[in-house]
């Protein structure tokens, strides 16, 4: 991304990460699209991870986790990495 990244975006970013935090910024901060990305992955981390918790408790977890580290880690950087299999779901729910 060629533009920088405000820290107050980068911290409204994060919460999309932090499991029911997603609806934080989904409800108060419409206007960055730094921050609608990050928002709309967070969304299908938590909808994802619940679905694999009920399935394979061990395993939903530990994949919720990992996704949710690496999409923090990305908003740490500044950046709009997408996650593996998030953008095929965004665009079958059009999201």
């Amino acid at each position: 991304m060629s533009q920088r990244i405000s820290d107050n975006e980068k911290l409204w970013s994060a919460l999309a990460y932090l499991w029911l935090a997603v609806f934080i910024p989904l409800l108060f901060k419409r206007d960055s699209e730094f921050v609608k990305f990050h928002t709309r992955q967070g969304l299908v981390v938590l909808g994802g991870g619940l679905i694999l918790m009920l399935l394979l408790p061990l395993v939903g977890w530990v994949v919720a986790f990992l996704f949710s580290l690496r999409g923090l880690i990305a908003v740490w950087r500044g950046e709009e990495v997408e996650l593996p299999g998030v953008k095929w779901i965004l665009e079958k729910v059009n999201l």
